[in-house]
């Protein structure tokens, strides 16, 4: 056993992380730096989480973001033996290898469902690892993958429940590019990577509701659409409720609105 070891949990280790991360994104905003990417936290053997971290920036920045991320990752204990090559690695992506959208799919996906991966790093099946990671995320409350910089991911899947939307609306260029799957085109109409949230063209649109939840507390805000400019657009078409009556249970659906109907 360790001798450094003080009790903590991986969610101790979950939390330091995010610390140390948050305090390195505060230096490179400082430095002018704003790389934008995505986050996979893996569990070592011994349920140690650790991170993965997919960052694009611009290249003639690279070098100083490496050094700033290896300042803050060595500022606890960073003598100890093993700190200096194991604390902190960067690999620059090689295209003859693969693209960066294959990099992260892999630890994507042998920490979702395994899928097209026949064996871990240790030579166990992948999809039973998949599964014990899962367990061990879930009984930590750990967030397993998380993208950061660039539009949020809501407005994205807000727009895709949209049916359709005609050519001379303000949201129709995101709309068609959420609708076509394509993130680039999306990104782009919501003014880019490195857009301020409140600059963006497209926000959600959220109402509150008093009706209390299981606690009996309001529910607070809910999203039932999205904004551009004073106009809301509907993307919440349903309101569903679940009423339990023995032996069974039935389902309360409100009538339809237009998918252009203003939210009230």
């Amino acid at each position: 056993m360790n001798p450094k070891y003080q009790g903590a949990t991986p969610l101790d280790a979950q939390r330091y992380l995010n610390q140390v991360w948050a305090r390195t994104r505060a230096a490179l905003d400082r430095q002018g730096m704003k790389p934008y990417g995505a986050r996979v936290v893996e569990a070592h053997h011994d349920g140690t989480p650790h991170w993965h971290l997919l960052l694009f920036i611009p290249k003639h920045q690279a070098d100083d973001l490496i050094t700033t991320m290896k300042h803050y990752a060595l500022t606890s204990d960073g003598n100890e033996p093993g700190a200096e090559q194991r604390r902190f690695t960067s690999v620059v992506i090689d295209k003859s290898k693969g693209s960066a959208a294959g990099y992260i799919a892999k630890y994507i996906s042998k920490n979702l469902d395994a899928f097209g991966i026949d064996a871990d790093q240790n030579g166990f099946e992948a999809k039973d690892s998949a599964e014990r990671v899962n367990a061990w995320a879930t009984t930590w409350g750990i967030r397993q993958f998380q993208q950061f910089g660039g539009p949020p991911v809501s407005i994205w899947r807000e727009l895709r429940r949209i049916k359709h939307l005609p050519e001379d609306h303000p949201m129709h260029h995101a709309w068609r590019a959420a609708d076509n799957g394509e993130w680039a085109p999306f990104v782009k109409a919501m003014g880019g990577t490195h857009a301020a949230r409140n600059t963006h063209p497209i926000t959600l649109h959220r109402i509150w509701c008093d009706k209390p939840n299981a606690y009996d507390e309001p529910t607070g805000y809910q999203v039932t659409g999205l904004l551009c400019g004073d106009e809301p657009v509907c993307t919440r078409h349903h309101t569903w409720s679940i009423d339990f009556i023995e032996p069974g249970f039935s389902l309360e659906q409100s009538p339809d609105c237009s998918p252009l109907e203003f939210c009230q």
